[in-house]
């Protein structure tokens, strides 16, 4: 139960981050009531801009370990399959995949919720090194913080 508390705690941190110092109009599903985003400065600074990308794989690290933790090599598993799910959405948002990936997106993802973000999800979004190095440090802190739970066998 610790873990999902912490990854639950971890993907409240990301919300807040959205809501403080993200525009309301760039937040998917983020109702503008939700916001408290004033327009003023930061409160999370340069940090946020890269603290939610850290944040995903960090805490479905951490849910993905406690659905398969009957499996040996579970840590491992999931440590490198949530960097390399992360890492590839980043990289998809490069303007050349990014415009490739849009005109593949079939016309009939418009009218399903979350399927209709596809396609601006990578084509609005933006290629970040830096976000393929936070989404490193959130796998090597899941893969930390997994261990010393499961060491002090929890």
């Amino acid at each position: 139960m610790r873990l999902v508390f912490i990854a639950v705690l971890s993907l409240v941190v990301g919300f807040f981050v959205y809501a403080t110092d993200r525009i309301p109009e760039t937040v998917y599903l983020l109702p503008d009531v939700l916001s408290l985003n004033s327009g003023g400065s930061l409160i999370f600074g340069k940090f946020g801009a890269n603290l939610p990308t850290l944040i995903h794989v960090y805490a479905f690290t951490l849910m993905s370990y406690i659905c398969l933790s009957s499996h040996r090599d579970a840590v491992i598993t999931t440590c490198s399959f949530w960097f390399i799910i992360d890492s590839l959405l980043e990289l998809c948002q490069q303007e050349v995949i990014a415009s490739g990936i849009e005109a593949i997106v079939p016309d009939w993802f418009d009218s399903i919720l979350v399927l209709e973000n596809v396609a601006p999800y990578f084509v609005k979004g933006t290629f970040d090194p830096a976000d393929i190095f936070s989404i490193a440090v959130g796998s090597i802190s899941a893969y930390f913080t997994i261990n010393i739970f499961k060491e002090e066998g929890i």
